[in-house]
């Protein structure tokens, strides 16, 4: 049963949008450290990576350490380059270690790299948390759209739809004000026009 719960706080991690590269990572090591018998599918090497080399990369640039980039590293994230950024460099403390003992194994993993310090360096690279490291919001997207054209709403049009979907995958970006701003631009356009139709 201890298994399941272990492996379940990692799933529920992954699911989160802000996770990272370096996050998904640090939770497959976590879990390899636990499980070794994981490691042919969870590893560095495993089927499931894309590109390790890239992913390597990123790891490192994310972590702070861009000098341990390989010659084959630094061509796959060149175009990744970006005047200088701020990046934080992160450790683990022996206290730390010490309160992990209630922590589930996802906690574990995400907590390794907690800040200790403030100690800061220079990047080559932009900040590449913008990565997206898994499926999930592809995934959430797909169901959204299942709910969004349902058997009631089958007549939508394709453009409408792709609006609507839009707008819905972007709602952080707008609200109500931004909605009312455009309604009364709108008006206030119609009324211009009238005028000038009225006044010619």
């Amino acid at each position: 049963m201890s298994i399941l719960t272990d492996l379940q706080s990692v799933t529920k991690a992954l699911q989160a949008e802000n996770r990272t590269v370096l996050d998904v990572r640090d939770l497959f090591d976590e879990v390899i450290k636990t499980y070794p018998q994981t490691k042919n599918r969870l590893g560095e090497n495993a089927s499931i990576i894309h590109d390790n080399v890239f992913e390597s990369a990123v790891q490192k640039i994310l972590k702070g350490s861009e000098e341990e980039l390989t010659p084959d590293e630094s061509v796959k994230v060149t175009g990744l380059r970006h005047g200088s950024s701020t990046m934080v460099e992160e450790t683990r403390t022996g206290e730390e270690r010490d309160a992990d003992a209630g922590l589930s194994l996802a906690e574990k993993a995400l907590k390794r790299r907690r800040l200790v310090s403030t100690t800061t360096s220079k990047s080559a690279f932009m900040d590449l948390h913008f990565i997206v490291s898994t499926s999930n919001m592809c995934e959430r997207l797909f169901s959204e759209t299942g709910y969004g054209l349902n058997s009631r709403r089958m007549r939508t049009l394709p453009s409408n739809f792709k609006t609507q979907m839009f707008l819905r995958t972007n709602k952080t970006f707008w609200g109500m004000a931004d909605i009312n701003r455009i309604v009364t631009s709108e008006e206030d356009k119609e009324q211009n026009d009238t005028y000038i139709e009225l006044v010619e």
